[in-house]
């Protein structure tokens, strides 16, 4: 970003926002690196705003437009091919930048709620930390399935075990504890792409074939609602996941102490909202000061340390146990 200062010429995301009145040049990372608007709008005028005869500003809103919208159509697409409905989720925000576009997005997706994590920013490093050590390993033998050579795929398993095996135990963990998963990519004959679905473990034979077709149809119906029973089904590849149980680590965000400004208000910054398609004087909160089942009426700004949470018109936002963000639209 041009804004960082250093260096950077085109306008990024991050500029927009800042122009946009999201970010607070003053306390990006807490204050630990203060943003340059100047950059911002320098790199904002000279590559979009003039050759296009626009206003920074509008620049700045357009960029921000074609992000959400992009966000959107992705997550739609993500849930349709699930067989889902959208509106029945909820939206998690995470990532720095994460809570700056997740209410511009639900409202284009008409989610209801918005769930903005306690530190947002560093989401993916605690996932990281709690998720379960785990390595997969893929083999490709394509097969009618009724005509599978099943000593040939027994042989397969046993040398994605014993490497699998291996390497978990080498980086420590207790061999009796690893549970293994099988599965296969699977389609109808004919097909060009494939499902995944569930192969049993222990040693396969012919009679392992009707659960296998059962799992397939169950999982062609996830995906289309629908199966074919007089179709022939074909195996492409072997797939093994060998992973142990989660690490015992438990997190819970508190909110201790006094402090000396216990509404968290900082204050107001005039921010761009495209609903009503304006610049709005916007009330700014220290997240950090926020104690769990404090209410914010939307607009509003709240800024911490990782990332900054942009809430709407027509919503409230309430803190809860775990001092997360719930932002409902109305």
């Amino acid at each position: 970003p041009a804004c960082y200062g250093l260096g950077g010429v085109e306008p990024t995301v991050t500029d927009a926002a800042l122009v946009l009145g999201y970010l607070n040049p003053d306390y990006f990372l807490g204050g630990e690196m203060p943003l340059r608007i100047d950059l911002a709008r320098k790199a904002l005028k000279s590559r979009l705003a003039d050759p296009l005869g626009i206003t920074v500003e509008e620049a700045a809103m357009g960029i921000n437009r074609i992000v959400t919208e992009n966000m959107a159509t992705a997550t739609r697409i993500h849930i349709a091919e699930r067989g889902k409905d959208p509106r029945k989720f909820e939206l998690i925000a995470f990532g720095g930048a994460g809570p700056i576009h997740a209410f511009r997005v639900a409202e284009i997706m008409r989610l209801k709620q918005v769930i903005c994590l306690a530190a947002a920013g560093a989401a993916s490093a605690l996932g990281l930390l709690v998720a379960p050590l785990a390595v997969d390993f893929v083999r490709s033998y394509m097969t009618p399935l009724k005509m599978t050579e099943w000593d040939l795929i027994n042989r397969i398993y046993e040398e994605m075990e014993k490497e699998a095996a291996g390497i978990l135990e080498g980086a420590g963990v207790d061999p009796e504890k690893i549970q293994w998963e099988r599965s296969a990519d699977m389609r109808y004959a004919g097909q060009f792409f494939e499902i995944t679905s569930a192969i049993p473990l222990g040693r396969l034979g012919p009679d392992a074939v009707p659960g296998i077709v059962e799992d397939f149809y169950r999982a062609y119906d996830r995906a289309f609602s629908r199966h074919l029973t007089d179709s022939p089904i074909q195996v492409l590849t072997w797939r093994l996941r060998a992973v142990c149980p989660s690490p015992d680590l438990k997190i819970r965000f508190e909110r201790k102490g006094t402090v000396s400004n216990p509404s968290g208000l900082r204050g107001k910054r005039k921010a761009y909202y495209p609903d009503p398609g304006r610049f709005v004087d916007t009330p700014v909160y220290d997240r950090y000061c926020l104690a769990p089942g404090t209410e914010l009426p939307g607009p509003a700004i709240v800024e911490e340390k990782e990332c900054t949470t942009v809430v709407g018109f027509h919503s409230r936002c309430r803190v809860d146990a775990n001092l997360n963000l719930i932002i409902e639209r109305e």
